[in-house]
């Protein structure tokens, strides 16, 4: 602090004041320019509650029919890890694309609500679709995976896609 207090005494007045000039300009434009930011009630109200959109994208070639080492095939593990999370899920719209030999690649259900009555007359659940479709998903072929992102992508955007089954038989 002494040492800013030798330092202003040894400048003159004139220094001083075009010191001052500049800092105070410095500070202005910090405080002109200085981003604008939302207040939090802006952000946060209204609160939108807004289900999120998945689609599995499941690989169906044949080299889902293979087994690693275990009992159970690729897909046999896939199929028992999609059953678990569909029965785990709450308050999210899924549906269901596949894809195999070649460049075939099939959207099998819709995005739609879990809880949703499914697009056969309701008898059963969008969940208990989804779970019969995927048990249902046969191996073979190939493994187009850019052809089934690209599937699914074209369903996001609305685009018209290889094939859309709204149902699925429930076993």
């Amino acid at each position: 602090m002494n040492h800013m207090l030798k330092h202003f005494k040894s400048l003159n007045a004139r220094n001083l004041f075009r010191r001052l000039v500049a800092i105070s300009l410095y500070a202005w434009c910090l405080v002109v320019n200085a981003p604008a930011f939302a207040d939090d009630i802006d952000v946060y109200y209204p609160e939108v509650n807004v289900s999120p959109n998945v689609m599995f994208v499941v690989d169906a070639s044949g080299s889902m029919g293979w087994t690693d080492g275990t009992n159970l095939t690729r897909m046999q593990r896939i199929r028992a890890a999609l059953e678990i999370v569909l029965t785990e899920m709450q308050g999210v719209k899924v549906g269901l694309t596949q894809f195999r030999s070649g460049n075939q690649a099939t959207v099998l259900l819709p995005i739609s609500p879990l809880e949703s009555d499914d697009l056969n007359g309701g008898n059963t659940t969008h969940r208990q679709a989804m779970k019969s479709a995927i048990r249902q998903i046969p191996t073979s072929g190939s493994t187009p995976t850019v052809a089934g992102l690209y599937e699914a992508a074209l369903y996001f955007a609305g685009e018209p896609v290889s094939s859309v089954i709204p149902t699925a038989t429930v076993s």
